[in-house]
């Protein structure tokens, strides 16, 4: 009888370790999300701006407020540059008309809230670096910039969205941007 309570305990102790590893994983992970805010996106911008209204706690959408959004660590090709409407459209996809969880970051030199963007626990992000329709901003300081840059580089190594293109490969969208004198 000993034995078979020291194999209950030995199940407990193992269901125990699993649980706490979970919770553990689960506020390595989402550890961002508890400092969220939801908000409503109104309009996507571009491929890393879009404008969005609050959220109150009953679900309601405060459509008199509006906050214009741009997507921490990632850096879209411009409306008019090559890619930029596809990068656009694939942003759109994700989140146009969407209630949407938002981590401030800060803010940039044009007063736009710079943030990263969760919708259904994922971070969008880091979809459009993965997904190849966007790349790593050289404006910011990233707290976890391997990570990013593993995206991209995997993004770019596998051909994907902007990276199948190789016209694309000629401007950066902050080269493109210093180019036609536009500060978005």
């Amino acid at each position: 009888e000993q034995e078979k309570i020291d194999k209950i305990k030995g199940k407990m102790n193992m269901d125990n370790m699993i649980a706490n590893s979970f919770r553990m994983l689960k506020h390595m992970y989402f550890r961002h999300i508890k400092d969220c805010q939801q908000f409503y996106v109104n309009y996507v911008v571009d491929g890393d701006t879009i404008d969005v209204s609050p959220v109150n706690m009953f679900g309601e959408v405060n459509k008199k407020k509006s906050l214009r959004i741009r997507l921490a660590y990632i850096d879209a090709p411009e409306a008019h540059q090559e890619f930029g409407e596809h990068s656009t459209d694939f942003l759109k996809k994700l989140i146009d008309k969407e209630k949407v969880l938002l981590h401030i970051q800060g803010a940039d030199k044009y007063e736009r809230k710079i943030a990263k963007i969760f919708v259904n626990y994922n971070n969008v992000n880091k979809i459009m670096l993965e997904e190849g329709y966007a790349i790593l901003s050289l404006y910011e300081k990233y707290e976890s910039r391997l990570e990013y840059k593993l995206l991209e580089s995997l993004a770019k190594e596998n051909k994907k969205g902007l990276w199948s293109r190789s016209e694309f490969h000629s401007m950066r969208p902050d080269e493109y941007r210093k180019k036609t004198n536009n500060k978005f």
